[in-house]
């Protein structure tokens, strides 16, 4: 596992326990891994975080997401959806792949022939990006409007893609809230 996302972690429940329920409280301040899709016009790298939950949606409705946050150019959303589903397959080549950071001042800086250390793509951290992702895809069912550019579609393509991996990757983690629903029964 990842050590550093473990901590990570471990000192946001501690700091906020409404983050282990709340998904908009855990997320706020999240940075994901994957670069997001850059703007043909501006060359402005948009994250998905400004793709899928523009700040600007209130007034556009579902016409605000996938629009660069630099310059007004629509980004097209199937384009973005390929673009998601390749820096997804990335991650997970990446993580797969083992690489682990050295210690010590040796000359390389990472390496897959020491069977200990800390993976540098953690599963924690393939997870948190996983539910991260799931958490930006989401936001598309509130949003009003009519769709006029298939935002939707690519927006409930992804959130699929997402859903699988969680299905059939996260079950080595605990969900609390699953197990704390079961106790209380809220």
């Amino acid at each position: 596992g990842g050590g550093d996302d473990d901590a990570a972690y471990a000192r946001m429940a501690g700091n906020d326990v409404n983050a282990l329920f709340d998904r908009k409280v855990r997320w706020k301040d999240f940075t994901s891994h994957l670069p997001g899709v850059k703007c043909k016009k501006c060359n402005e790298t948009n994250t998905w975080r400004q793709l899928l939950q523009p700040e600007a949606w209130e007034a556009n409705g579902v016409n605000a997401m996938f629009c660069c946050s630099k310059c007004p150019e629509l980004i097209n959303p199937a384009r973005a959806q390929n673009l998601f589903v390749m820096q997804l397959r990335g991650l997970l080549k990446e993580h797969s792949e083992g690489w682990v950071r050295t210690a010590g001042d040796e000359c390389i800086e990472k390496t897959r022939r020491v069977n200990t250390g800390q993976n540098m793509v953690g599963s924690r951290m393939v997870l948190r990006e996983l539910e991260f992702l799931e958490h930006l895809c989401e936001a598309e069912a509130t949003y009003a409007g009519q769709d006029t550019r298939g935002c939707r579609d690519a927006a409930a393509g992804m959130k699929r893609t997402v859903k699988w991996l969680l299905e059939t990757n996260g079950f080595n983690w605990v969900d609390c809230g699953q197990i704390f629903t079961g106790i209380f029964g809220a």
